[in-house]
């Protein structure tokens, strides 16, 4: 199989995971307070939106564009339509691509003002990284708020369980 495959799947599997997990999320538990890293699941899942949003306008072209949370006014459901979108960018993007798009140099500049140059491959490899990160926090935050719902299986293994 293709490099180049195995990425869209992963992004195809991040895309689904994010809104797998989202749907399971009560809005009233969305923006609930509690201790961790970050104060809410709508804290960490804008940190994910933002993410997304920022590596993907690198990769586009787009670097200097600002974070989208940054003047977010919307409710808990354009919230999660945003951050669906973010990751569903990543899929479009992916679409026409092939190997050598993968081993280009992206040259970029961190959100700290320092420079650096990376394969591509490596950027759209921690992108689903950082998000499967972040998605086990919300799943933690989700039990120390009480949820007893269940919480659905997101690791990529299920995705691909799924399409068979």
């Amino acid at each position: 199989m293709k490099t180049i495959n195995v990425l869209k799947e992963l992004h195809e599997a991040n895309h689904w995971a994010n809104g797998l997990l989202l749907e399971t999320i009560p809005e009233d538990l969305f923006a609930a307070e509690a201790k961790g890293s970050y104060n809410s699941i709508k804290a960490i899942y804008t940190h994910i939106w933002d993410a997304q949003t920022v590596w993907y306008n690198r990769l586009t072209g787009n670097a200097n564009a600002p974070m989208p949370s940054k003047s977010f006014e919307g409710d808990y459901d354009v919230l999660r339509k945003a951050i669906l979108v973010s990751s569903e960018n990543y899929t479009r993007l992916l679409d026409d691509k092939t190997d050598a798009y993968l081993e280009e140099i992206l040259s970029y500049t961190n959100l700290q003002g320092k420079p650096f140059e990376q394969p591509i491959y490596e950027i759209l490899l921690h992108i689903t990284n950082h998000s499967g990160y972040h998605r086990g926090q919300v799943v933690d935050r989700l039990r120390a708020l009480g949820f007893e719902g269940k919480i659905p299986q997101t690791d990529v293994i299920a995705w691909y369980r799924l399409k068979r």
